[in-house]
């Protein structure tokens, strides 16, 4: 979908780079999320994440970032996830939120467009 709207020209080269860090974002923060219901006594297996190294440190708080942000902003944070993560059509993300056509693509865009402002992504011809 990403591409489908960077070709349209409805994206730009920078939003897309911001969709990317936000998936990779999400990735780390639910890297950790599993249901063990074999051995409650243990934990931790052998060869799990162990803390969150420095890139996916800095990646993660750019998201936290961004995501109060996006509250300030009173635009909604799962349909950018959604969309950036699952590649979910936007037609799509209008009807499982209950929203008017349109909607989902506008939340993207405005989503991105912020991310992209407030870490500095532009990249502004001279």
């Amino acid at each position: 979908m990403l591409l489908y709207l960077l070709e349209k020209g409805a994206l730009a080269q920078e939003q897309v780079a911001a969709a990317i860090e936000i998936k990779d974002a999400w990735m780390y923060r639910t890297s950790e999320l599993t249901i063990r219901t074999t051995n409650l006594e243990r934990p931790r297996q052998p060869g799990m994440r162990g803390p969150l190294g420095r890139h996916e440190a800095w990646v993660n708080r750019r998201f936290v970032v961004w995501a109060r942000a996006m509250n300030e902003h009173d635009l909604a944070v799962p349909p950018v996830v959604d969309i950036c993560l699952d590649n979910a059509a936007l037609g799509a993300c209008d009807r499982t939120y209950g929203k008017r056509n349109g909607w989902a693509k506008q939340q993207l865009r405005d989503g991105l467009a912020l991310y992209c402002d407030l870490h500095g992504l532009w990249w502004r011809p001279r």
